[in-house]
């Protein structure tokens, strides 16, 4: 067998000595960058302004729901 990789097909003996390669085309790819703008990078702050009322607050409201969750998940694991 001669000593070339592509296999011993004259096809790809073809393509090897035109420097060619099967499967191996050039691709043009783009990137997306995804950033804030600075005018909506003044919106964060607000979202942990106030976090330990805001989860008081989440709890106080659904201590119905959160007790009939937890309450069998903890009966059965205890």
């Amino acid at each position: 067998m001669s000593g070339d990789k592509l296999g011993g097909s004259s096809a790809a003996r073809e393509l090897k000595r035109k420097g060619k390669r099967m499967g191996k085309l050039p691709v043009r790819m783009k990137a997306v960058v995804y950033a804030l703008s600075p005018f909506q990078q003044k919106v964060m702050p607000g979202l942990w302004k106030d976090l330990p009322g805001k989860i008081h607050h989440k709890v106080s409201e659904n201590w119905i729901s959160t007790t009939l969750l937890l309450g069998p998940l903890v009966g059965v694991y205890t």
